[in-house]
């Protein structure tokens, strides 16, 4: 049998927002473990012990994955 025609099997790696999410489980325990609770970014840096910047940015992927929503204010 031959299988020149078979593309080759890459290994499976994490989605890089994801990967990213996993890498600050702080901020996920912080904002899922206490549902119906809106943040400001600001709080849940605070209280997630992790950069405002990097929780911004993980606020967004988290939006952008619809896993939560954003509202401005």
């Amino acid at each position: 049998m031959n299988n020149d025609n078979n593309p080759p099997i890459l290994p499976r790696q994490p989605f890089p927002d994801v990967s990213r999410l996993l890498r600050h489980r702080r901020v996920l325990e912080a904002l899922f473990g206490t549902a119906g609770r809106e943040f400001t970014i600001r709080e849940l840096s605070l209280e997630s012990h992790v950069p405002y910047a990097t929780t911004w940015r993980l606020v967004e992927a988290l939006a952008a994955m619809g896993a939560v929503r954003v509202r401005r204010i």
